[in-house]
Formats: structure tokens, sequence, C-alpha cells
């Protein structure tokens, strides 16, 4: 029976693709995958856990009182602040209506209510985070003594953007004192000696990082979930996966548990998250933020137009606020994105068809739906359903995009770029399937597996694939020009229960086509289904123009709700 059901999986796996021999590849790690799963835990169950995560903090919202946002908050009781945006919580900081002491407690408080049930945060940083939170309460209790009513104002409005206001960090991120392993066990006494440039930045523009979050072994699959720190769940239903590889930001973001936090994109590793977690999340163009500072290093060029960071908000207004933070400088937008009126943008609304992955499924069309008949409805001229043809073989296009790159290969890098014992991935696959001690996940062994079957593939077929996607990139970029976007689907389906991400496990083409392209994407949630499972898009720009794709994102935020707790 087991052997019938890997065979038909296997082939409709291989049914699914365009491509004869990267085909054979997926097929491979699916049918390894499979037989793992089926052999050590059955098919995946679904998981009955209690949603208590997010939804019970409307009624803690309704019936705390605020008259104390000045105080310690000693209790453990949610504060309404902790759902504010962070641009609003920097001027009420500002203004002397809420301490930064008062705004940092209640986020732990949050975290410690929370975080045994999703774990998410897997290091923190409270202590730092509370004394950093007391000097600037105590600055600008100084403004206010010592500034005369006319120089107040000015004196404020020169602080620091984000003064006071805490965040959090992934933990592939160098960040002074805190753990930078990405999940590798071998890496678990590491703690970073300095910041990351983005770590820098964000201190620097007065932000309070309240620790590191989980991401997926070496930050390369869809799952947040690793042998040191085990798996994060999903704050809406604990039984579903966060995404990945910033799954722990998303899950902290999403459940109020930090103000914004930082991620990182590489094959849609912002933007999973962000739909999974119903928050928004950038992947701006590349080049726009430096990708130094986060281990593994990725560097070449490929890597350079395929891997970005970026941030992951409840708010629209947070990301256009963060993004001139985290930039290199000097950086301004090329045309505001608070400023821009989206009935003047080329709206394509698309779902388009890919090897590999499973088909949109019908809620997920419904919300292309409603967002197209809106635009239609508003007498929108410029919105249209666009057919994206060619994007078949994206999986494929990926593939040999990654394998284009001349750094450490991901074999090497799963055993800490040599520093510690090399790593075999047949024998850890052995391991893993006898149930003998592992430190590896099933997906970084079964990406080892394909990097060596890939190797073995000929030069001629990776060439041609590398040939296409820069035509199919200039051909996107003269569509998009200026002034168009296109909304699509983030992700076939709603966030998975845990482990059916594997089901295929090639659904991420989604988002990681986009990372080849090397185009701006912003991820907009749009509501919860009646699951109460998030639901969303994402908004693809030219290049360059990550104004457009932020307008729109605002836009739907004003129309459809944006995050919901």
């Amino acid at each position: 029976m087991k052997t019938a059901l890997l065979l038909v999986l296997g082939l409709f796996t291989f049914y699914l693709t365009s491509s004869i021999v990267y085909g054979l590849v997926s097929l491979l790690f699916f049918s390894v995958i499979l037989l793992i799963v089926i052999h050590r835990t059955g098919l995946p169950k679904t998981n009955h856990l209690p949603k208590t995560c997010v939804t019970h903090l409307q009624n803690e919202f309704k019936t705390t009182s605020t008259s104390n946002s000045s105080s310690s908050a000693a209790n453990t009781t949610a504060s309404p602040f902790i759902s504010f945006s962070a641009k609003t919580l920097a001027q009420k900081i500002k203004s002397r209506e809420l301490t930064s002491t008062y705004l940092v407690q209640s986020y732990i408080n949050q975290i410690k209510n929370l975080n045994p049930h999703i774990n998410a945060l897997v290091y923190e940083n409270f202590t730092s985070a509370l004394e950093l939170s007391k000097n600037v309460d105590s600055h600008i209790d100084q403004i206010y003594s010592n500034s005369s009513a006319t120089d107040l104002s000015s004196t404020l409005s020169s602080l620091p953007p984000l003064y006071g206001v805490p965040c959090s960090i992934k933990e592939s991120y160098s960040f002074i004192g805190m753990p930078n392993t990405a999940g590798l066990v071998s890496r678990k006494n590491f703690r970073s000696v300095c910041d990351s440039p983005l770590v820098s930045q964000l201190k620097n523009a007065g932000a309070i990082p309240l620790g590191v979050t989980n991401t997926s072994e070496l930050c390369m699959w869809m799952e947040s979930s690793n042998a040191l720190y085990g798996r994060t769940n999903n704050p809406y239903d604990l039984g579903r996966t966060c995404g990945g590889s910033s799954g722990g930001e998303g899950a902290m973001v999403g459940s109020c548990g930090s103000a914004f936090g930082l991620g990182s994109d590489i094959g849609g590793s912002i933007r999973m998250p962000s739909f999974f977690n119903g928050c928004f999340g950038h992947k701006p163009t590349p080049g726009t933020i430096t990708n130094e500072g986060e281990y593994p290093p990725c560097s070449g060029l490929p890597n350079d137009v395929m891997l970005c960071k970026g941030p992951i908000a409840r708010y629209a207004s947070d990301l256009i606020e963060l993004i001139p933070i985290l930039a290199k400088q000097p950086f301004s937008y090329k045309i505001h994105p608070d400023t821009i009126d989206v009935s003047n943008l080329n709206i394509y609304i698309s779902d388009p068809q890919y090897s590999f992955a499973l088909k949109t499924s019908p809620e997920l069309k419904q919300v292309l739906g409603d967002i197209s008949n809106h635009f239609k409805n508003r007498g929108h001229k410029h919105c249209q359903e666009l057919e994206l043809k060619g994007l078949a073989s994206s999986f494929d296009v990926f593939l040999a995009t990654l394998d284009a790159d001349e750094g450490p290969s991901f074999i090497d890098t799963l055993g800490d770029c040599g520093k510690a014992a090399g790593v075999n991935p047949m024998i850890e696959l052995f391991k893993l399937f006898f149930s003998m001690e592992c430190s590896h996940t099933l997906p970084a062994i079964g990406l080892a597996l394909i990097e060596k079957v890939t190797k073995w593939l000929p030069d001629g077929s990776k060439k041609g694939l590398l040939e296409e996607a820069e035509k199919l990139r200039k051909e996107m970029n003269e569509r998009l020009g200026e002034n168009g976007v296109i909304v699509l689907p983030t992700y076939p389906v709603v966030a998975q229960k845990h482990s059916w991400a594997l089901m295929p496990p090639t659904n991420w083409v989604y988002t990681a086509t986009w990372n080849w392209m090397g185009l701006p994407v912003t991820a907009v949630p749009m509501g919860l289904n009646k699951d109460g499972v998030p639901l969303g898009v994402q908004v693809v720009g030219g290049k360059g123009m990550d104004h457009n794709t932020l307008a729109v994102a605002l836009y739907l935020e004003k129309v459809f709700g944006g995050w919901v707790p």
C-alpha cells in the first residue's frame, strides 16, 4: 500500500512538470520525502490544538483599561497599545501619551503569554530592552523640561523615527550578544560579537529589539522548524505552519509580540510568513537594502538578485516608514507611496499556472475576484485580468539560478562551512529514516540531495534556463514599466497544517518566481477565511518601482481591512 501511494503521488508530481531534467530531480526529492513521512508517521494528521493565540486579543483589548499607560505594566493583561502601528507608537512616546518602558513591558508580557504556545522568540533581550526604554523616557522628560514652547516641536521631530518602539529580529541576523545559528545545531554556542548593518540601522532609528526569532534550518525551507529550537506555530491556529524562513517574525508580529520585524527573502521567506500570519511584508528591488550581516552568508550575482532583506509589519504604513530606514543611504522614494493615486496605475489581476505546484484554491481565487470587482465597480479603467505565460518552468529556472552561484554549497553550509564535521546527506537521511539521532531537518537533507543531483545535470540545460530567465525578466519589466502592478496569489492555499507543506514540497514557486525575476513584491493581508485563517495576495511591481506596490498595499488595507487580530 505504501509503495503504491508513493508511486501514485510521485508520478503525479512528475506529471505536473514541463521539464524532464528538473522533473526527475523533483520526483526524487518528493519520493524520498514521502517515503520518510509515511514510514515514520503515516500521512500527516490534522492537529486540533486550540486557537488561543490571536482571537483572544480582541476581548482583552476591549476590557483592558488604558489609564495606566505610563505605569510599569506589572500585570500580564494585554495592553491595547501593542496592536498599534510602529509609527503611531513612536508619536505617542514622543508626545508622552505613552512611555517606552510601559510599551516594552507590555510586549514582554504578551510574549510571555503567547510564546509557550507559538515558540516564535527563541532568545530574549528583555533586560537590555527595558534599560534602553528607561533611557528613552528619561531623555524625553529632559526635553520637555529644558525646551521652550517654541523649540519643543522641532526638538521632538529631530528624535529618531522609531524612538522607543520595540521590534524583533530574525535569528539569522548578527545581533550582538544573541545567538546567530540559523537553526544549525553545530552553531548552538555561537554568539554574535557585533550587529549586522540592518540591526545597527534599526537601533540608530531608535528601535528596541526584544530578541531573536525562529527560522527554518539555514533559512531554506517554508516551515520554521529546526533541531535546535524546535517548531514555530501559527498564532491563528497552532496546528498550522507559520511559514518560513522568517516564520518566527511572522508569528511574532501577527500575534502582537512586537511592533514589527526584520526578515529576509530568497524564495518567499518574507511573503509566505506575512501571508500565513496575516501581516504585510515587503521584498524590495534587489540592491535597495544590503545583504550583509546574515548567516548563512550569501554572495555572488545570482544571490544578489534573488536574496533581499525587508520588514514585516501589521500595517502598510509601517512598511513605507521602514524601507527608508533599512535602505542603503542616501535613499528616497521616486514617488512617495502616500501620494500615489492608485486609479492611475495599470493593475493586472493574474493567477499563473506553475509546474510542480497546486492550483490556487477557490477561496484565494475569490480574493482575487473581490479585488478585481472592487476596481471595476469603481470605474478603474486600467484594471484587467492578465494571463502570465512562460512561468510553467519557473521552478526549474529558480534551481538553475541558485546553482549558478559560486559561493559555498548548501552541503558545506550544513557543516558550518567546514567548521563542523562534514555532512553526508545520505547518512543523515538514513539516521532520520531509522529514528536515529540526527541534527538536521528533513527539508535540509532533501535540499542537500537535490544540490548533489543538480550537479550532474548537463550544462546546456542550465544555460538554456538562465537564458529563458533573462528573456522573461525583460518582458515582465517592459509590461510593468513605471506604472504597472500585478496582483496574484502568494501561495496556492492558506497556511497548511504542519507537514502538509511537503505535499508537494514546491508550492513556494508562487513566491520564488519573483525572486529570480528580481522585482519588488509586497504581501498584503486580506482578512480571514471561515476558519479564522489569514487570506492574502502579493503585489508585484516593475524594477525599482517599490512605491507602486506599497501604494497598492496601502489602498487595499483601507478597502479590505488589512491585519485582523
